[in-house]
């Protein structure tokens, strides 16, 4: 991933990657959050998890296809509390 644009030794590292990753680390070193940042271009690259794409994409389908591959996850504000400690959500911008 290369030198991040702030951090380690922040708490948040922002990488030059595409599409853009931001991390939080705790006091420890270790990850807390990964944040992937798109700007809804059709240029940016796509992020997966498990062969599931989560960019530019609705969240209930997302979770849809996650939970037909055996995750579970439950209902948590904006998102989903994955099992295993993981969260996701969404964090819409201004519409175009």
């Amino acid at each position: 991933m290369g030198q991040p644009h702030h951090g380690p030794g922040g708490d948040r590292a922002v990488y030059d990657t595409s599409p853009k990753l931001m991390i939080t680390y705790a006091a420890d070193g270790t990850v807390e959050l990964v944040e992937i940042c798109h700007n809804g271009g059709s240029g940016d690259a796509e992020a997966c998890y498990d062969g599931v794409r989560l960019t530019h994409r609705f969240l209930d389908d997302v979770v849809a296809e996650l939970h037909a591959k055996g995750y579970t996850s439950t209902p948590s504000g904006i998102g989903h509390d994955w099992q295993g400690d993981r969260r996701s959500w969404v964090s819409a911008g201004e519409p175009p």
